[in-house]
């Protein structure tokens, strides 16, 4: 009998006597069919690529402990992933321990305040000297219209125009926050 002919029939011999068998062993460690099912396919694929002519108890042998091997090192790169997890999982539940915390601390008013005060100031600073100078005069030095007519030698009109302008550039520049304003500017008169 030829050598290959006499290897083929050595092995489906062995195959449809022990694949069943080879595979529940592998199953009963990985507990993963399709894991099991995998690494009997290797090994049985492994033993055809060596192309041994040997007895169908060494064939056997030779392929169980092939999958014998196989499970352990499956097992083993389970063991690194689930410990590599189990890091992971640890880090994950102290990250979002640390942003509960850091969410409980935020007060949102001191962040809105805090913005709102950066772009006052900046639609302040943008605003031209005459309407900046009335502005602080009426909503932070607390004037009233007449007051700031005689200080700045301009009529109420002019006073009132200067303010307008003003609120219309404060309007525009904190659109978004304006649920917030009523906290910092009194707009009475």
């Amino acid at each position: 009998m030829n050598r290959s002919i006499e290897y083929e029939s050595l092995f489906n011999t062995v195959y449809r006597t022990y694949k069943t068998t080879f595979l529940r062993f592998a199953f009963t460690y990985v507990h993963d069919y399709t894991v099991a099912a995998d690494l009997t396919a290797d090994a049985f694929s492994d033993f055809w690529e060596k192309n041994l002519l040997c007895s169908e108890k060494e064939a056997a042998s030779y392929i169980l402990t092939s999958i014998k091997n196989k499970c352990l090192n499956h097992l083993k790169h389970q063991r690194v992933v689930d410990t590599a997890s189990i890091s992971l999982t640890e880090y994950q539940k102290w990250e979002l321990h640390a942003r509960i915390n850091q969410l409980e601390s935020c007060d949102p008013t001191d962040f809105f305040s805090n913005e709102i005060r950066q772009i006052i100031n900046e639609t302040l600073q943008s605003l031209p000297a005459r309407t900046r100078q009335i502005f602080i005069m009426s909503r932070f030095d607390g004037k009233s219209y007449s007051e700031i007519a005689t200080a700045t030698n301009i009529s109420v009109k002019g006073v009132e125009f200067h303010i307008s302008k003003a609120l219309k550039a404060f309007r525009i520049s904190l659109k978004d926050y304006f649920p917030f304003l009523f906290l910092f500017f009194p707009f009475s008169h």
